[in-house]
């Protein structure tokens, strides 16, 4: 469970990442919740550590948007 956030918060967060595609909540929970590099990521889904980055980002900005 998310430390320091409200169960509203965490249930926003839960609702928003289930928003995402596939491939970006695998990254997303990847990377935050099982705490593996980019690296790790890209090498569990057959990407390059590069394309793991960038839809980290995107998939962090739907969430940003999707939280606000």
């Amino acid at each position: 469970p998310a430390r320091g956030l409200s169960l509203e918060e965490r249930l926003t967060l839960n609702i928003a990442v289930d928003g995402l595609h596939e491939r970006e909540r695998a990254i997303v929970l990847g990377t935050f919740a099982a705490g593996l590099s980019q690296a790790e990521v890209a090498k569990l889904l057959g990407l390059s550590q590069s394309q793991v980055s960038k839809l980290l980002a995107r998939a962090l900005g739907k969430l940003s948007q999707k939280v606000a």
